[in-house]
């Protein structure tokens, strides 16, 4: 061995050692399920804890989060669950349909508009995003009525404990309470997911390649009256959920971003490509990706 490439051994055989393992790499703790279907398109869990996956091949259900079993056969684009049923928009019309739980028969839900997001607030009222603005059901899905007036189709719903509705209509934002449209921002970024935690409202933009600095997070303080960018600026972002002050975002191109303290800071923790995340009722946090459903007990 020449004595001029000494220091290149020796960098080697530290690497070796140590797993070549970089200082900065984020230790990857998920977990992956048993859940068959491939790309993982939408996810949602039940007030007990069942956890409901849409898939290429169909959609998935777990009582424990880890043994799956299929429901139905047809590909969901979101889905939803309510205390007695599952609300599921198919991706090939966009109509919305629902099942009981109790019951294997899905039924065409009288919402006459193409869904393309939904939510359910905390007192079970069923909202869904459309090409004509955000509709309620207060009822389980047999009638709905439109939150507020006639506006751009609505690309994804967030709901807060205290009834706040925020919608994101691509470039903006509108907030609704009590029927009423409040506030309007966020005209600049086209906002592709939204989260409520701790008081706050996030927002996660995806601009494309055009203005970059305007891609992250953005976070709202007084219900979407006004915007500041919280973070990982110039990151492509597709996917947030949010609970108890603690923040998970899904990047465009890979990789799963955490805030533990509402949006100040955030650091990467994983490499995968979350197309969704959910929450269990006892902390666990749960992504779909394009390999399928994982979890972590670790935050």
């Amino acid at each position: 061995m020449k004595l001029k490439n000494f220091p290149l051994y020796l960098c080697l055989m530290i690497l070796g050692l140590t797993g070549c393992n970089s200082p900065t790499q984020p230790e990857d703790d998920w977990e992956k399920t048993s859940c068959p279907g491939g790309v993982i398109s939408c996810l949602a869990i039940s007030s007990d804890g069942y956890v409901f996956a849409g898939t290429d091949s169909g959609i998935y259900y777990s009582a424990d989060g880890e043994d799956w079993e299929r429901i139905d056969r047809f590909p969901p684009r979101k889905l939803a669950v309510s205390a007695t049923g599952i609300f599921a928009t198919n991706n090939i019309t966009d109509r919305l349909f629902q099942r009981r739980r109790d019951n294997s028969l899905w039924t065409s839900t009288l919402l006459d508009h193409y869904c393309f997001c939904l939510a359910i607030s905390s007192d079970g009222y069923v909202f869904a995003g459309t090409e004509d603005g955000v509709y309620y059901s207060s009822d389980e899905g047999q009638s709905w009525e439109q939150v507020g007036s006639s506006i751009n189709e609505v690309q994804c719903l967030a709901i807060s404990p205290s009834g706040w509705i925020f919608a994101s209509i691509g470039y903006g934002v509108k907030t609704y309470k009590d029927g009423s449209n409040h506030y309007n921002g966020l005209y600049s970024v086209n906002v592709r997911c939204l989260a409520v935690s701790s008081g706050m409202v996030f927002a996660g933009a995806d601009n494309g390649p055009h203005t970059p600095e305007d891609n992250g997070i953005y976070g709202s303080s007084d219900n979407g009256q006004s915007w500041v960018q919280s973070g990982l600026k110039k990151t492509h972002i597709q996917s947030l959920v949010a609970s108890s002050g603690q923040v998970f975002a899904g990047a465009v191109k890979g990789g799963i971003y955490y805030s533990a303290d509402n949006g100040k800071d955030w650091k990467k923790i994983s490499e995968l490509m979350a197309n969704c995340f959910a929450i269990g009722p006892d902390g666990r946090i749960f992504v779909g990706t394009e390999e399928g459903v994982f979890f972590s007990d670790n935050y």
